[in-house]
């Protein structure tokens, strides 16, 4: 990566080969953060027109939607630790 990869390594402090990584997790978070300020208006939208007198229910069920949805991640993470590109720090000491 010449320069960048070296502007990295100073600024993160990020181990030799550790660029790619740190680049896609900037890049993600970066995604995340934008469609939640995209969606929030919308979901702020939808809640007002339900009532107020529904928001905790709309409240509850989101929670228990994303608690339900949640552990359906788990196999899409472990694609990735298994690709190479998000190697953990017990792994590496193997």
């Amino acid at each position: 990566m010449g320069r960048a990869g070296a502007g990295l390594r100073a600024l993160f402090g990020a181990r030799e080969g550790e660029e790619r990584a740190v680049l896609l997790a900037f890049g993600y978070f970066f995604l995340l953060l934008c469609s939640y300020y995209l969606l929030r208006p919308v979901r702020d939208a939808m809640g007002a027109s339900a009532g107020v007198g529904r928001m905790p229910w709309l409240f509850t069920t989101t929670f228990l939607v994303m608690l339900a949805l949640t552990p359906c991640s788990a196999p899409s993470c472990h694609g990735f630790e298994s690709a190479g590109c998000c190697r953990s720090s017990t792994a590496s000491s193997r």
